[in-house]
């Protein structure tokens, strides 16, 4: 497999680790109660929205700056699911 079929695959995978995350946050956005875990849920969005805007700035990079590119993506993505997970809980607990 060539290199452009390597970082199209890994360019695919972070796609839908983002997808992933903006899905439960729309999830997490419908459930919580109102005016509660906005500062967390708000936080969030702005630091996916960041990396979907990398993602895209992805395409025009190469060699070690496309890495450092993938492996920060890769980075705030796992945690921003970290984030997502926390905030379920928190949402979870205020409901019972």
């Amino acid at each position: 497999m060539g290199g452009n079929d390597e970082r199209a695959n890994e360019k695919e995978k972070l796609s839908k680790d983002l997808a992933f995350c903006e899905s439960r946050l729309k999830e997490i956005k419908g459930k919580k109660p109102a005016g509660t875990l906005d500062k967390e849920v708000a936080e969030i969005e702005g630091e996916l929205m960041s990396c979907k805007v990398e993602l895209d700035e992805l395409e025009g990079r190469s060699g070690d700056d496309w890495l450092d590119a993938k492996a920060n993506i890769t980075r705030r993505l796992e945690e921003s699911q970290r984030n997502l997970q926390l905030t379920q809980r928190r949402m979870l607990n205020l409901i019972r």
